[in-house]
Formats: structure tokens, C-alpha cells, sequence
């Protein structure tokens, strides 16, 4: 399912998926845009996917030292992004959901080489005191995934 965004008279952009409440989502419209070409530019490398229950207008990461550098350009309100290009990492947290009382984050951690995805787990669940689990699918390449699985797509 699709739902419209609302860019606003200060250039932030909003939604409000079904019941769920009208929210800000980005800061600009330029945020968005890096933060797609972030995920169109890491999604062929190897990932895990985590999913992390917050309190309402909770962000999940916050220990940010365990985590490659904040890209700022294409961090928002409801999504962030971190990258170490010549390590070949990158790590997002993304708003999924925002039901009634709670925030529902999915976290992905990105690496170019396979053996690399084995630090995904102690950074993650390092980086965040909130309830994180392994997600059970991927969005990313739309399948099941065994917990604490690595999915690869592979690029056309």
C-alpha cells in the first residue's frame, strides 16, 4: 500500500497512513530525496534487518559512537542514516509504523562484504537500549528471513 505525502508551505513533508496520526516525516524534500539515493546506493550490499519498539516520538539509536558517521543530509525527523564508505557500512533506522502509543522502527545494517555482517548484532543492540529484535522479513527483498539471517540482493 501507497500513501500520498504532504510537502508543506516550510518544506517539511508529512503523512498519515490510515488511523494512524498525521506526522512529519522529513525535514525537506532534498532530506528525502538523500535519503532514498542512501538506500538505492547501499541496497545491493549484504544486510541485516532489525525492528525496534520506541515510545511515541523516540528515536531508537542512542549510543551513536558504535555507529559509522551521522550522514546529516539524509537524516530526518523519522529516519537516519550512518555511513563509513571506505569501511563499506552503513547503517539506517527508519520510521515503519506509529501506532496508538508506540513507534515502530526498522533498522538495517549494510556491509559490503559478507563476513562483515557478523558485527551487526552487537552494534545494533549496542546502539540501542529500546526493545530491538531480529525482523522475521525483509523489506528489502520482500522475504522471510531466519532470525539473525543476512539477505543479499543482488543488483540487476
Amino acid at each position: 500500500m501507497t500513501w500520498g505525502v504532504d510537502v508543506l508551505a516550510d518544506g517539511r513533508t508529512a503523512m498519515g497512513p490510515g488511523r494512524w496520526s498525521y506526522r512529519v516525516i522529513d525535514r525537506c524534500v532534498d532530506q528525502r530525496l538523500e535519503s532514498h539515493a542512501m538506500l538505492v546506493t547501499v541496497s545491493g550490499w549484504f544486510h541485516r534487518t532489525f525492528t525496534c519498539y520506541t515510545p511515541r516520538d523516540v528515536a531508537p539509536v542512542v549510543d551513536e559512537w558504535r555507529l559509522p558517521r551521522r550522514v546529516p543530509e539524509a537524516t530526518g525527523p523519522t529516519e537516519s542514516w550512518w555511513l563509513d564508505d571506505d569501511a563499506g557500512v552503513a547503517v539506517q533506522a527508519q520510521l515503519s509504523a506509529w501506532p496508538h502509543d508506540r513507534d515502530v522502527w526498522t533498522i538495517r545494517y549494510f556491509t559490503r562484504a559478507p563476513a562483515q555482517v557478523a558485527d551487526a548484532n552487537p552494534v545494533v543492540f549496542g546502539a540501542t537500549i529500546h526493545e530491538t529484535v531480529p525482523a522475521l522479513w525483509c523489506t528489502l527483498c520482500s522475504h522471510l528471513v531466519e532470525p539473525g539471517g543476512t539477505c543479499h540482493r543482488p543488483r540487476p
